[in-house]
């Protein structure tokens, strides 16, 4: 025999009916709202509400991580075409790191740019200036200054978004 719950809560958080999007609510930001009202059966109590919460936040994180990826790989973009047009050349440009991997990103993310035949007396000028244009923070690194198991590691791994013609 299935069990059946009733449940009446009522819900105003920060002065909205909530009741609708009751799953998308974790326990302790139920705690924290004001009040609540739903009226609905739930089949074996809290476990429906949870698993409803647990699917649907997961696929809004990975919405909100595939869209922050895309927006950092478009600056990155951008930041290499003002780079070229404000005359800093170089033979090529690779990003990598957690804007092109299937890593978790998370507010503190940044660009990690990798540059090749950059002069060395130019280069703090460059960073600076990728900083500068910017809106997310930037880690700029000279290729011939690294090791070569990141050489391989940036080679492999890294994605080329700029090279000289």
């Amino acid at each position: 025999m299935e069990r059946i719950l009733r449940c009446n809560v009522f819900c105003v958080y920060q002065g909205t009916d909530c009741s609708e999007i009751l799953p998308a609510f974790s326990p302790n930001r139920l705690r924290r709202a004001w009040a609540v009202y739903v009226d609905f059966p739930l089949r074996i109590g809290y476990n429906i509400v949870m698993t409803t919460y647990v699917r649907k936040s997961g696929i809004r994180r990975e919405k909100a991580e595939d869209a922050f990826r895309k927006a950092l790989q478009g600056e990155a973009h951008k930041l290499v075409r003002l780079l070229a047009d404000h005359g800093f050349q170089c033979k090529r440009v690779y990003l990598w790191g957690s804007a092109i991997k299937n890593k978790p990103l998370s507010p503190w993310s940044d660009i990690d740019l990798v540059i090749e035949g950059l002069p060395q007396a130019i280069f703090y000028n460059a960073h600076a200036f990728l900083l500068k244009h910017s809106d997310f923070p930037v880690d700029l690194k000279p290729f011939e200054e690294l090791n070569d198991s990141a050489k391989n590691n940036v080679r492999e791994e890294g994605k080329v978004i700029y090279e000289e013609n």
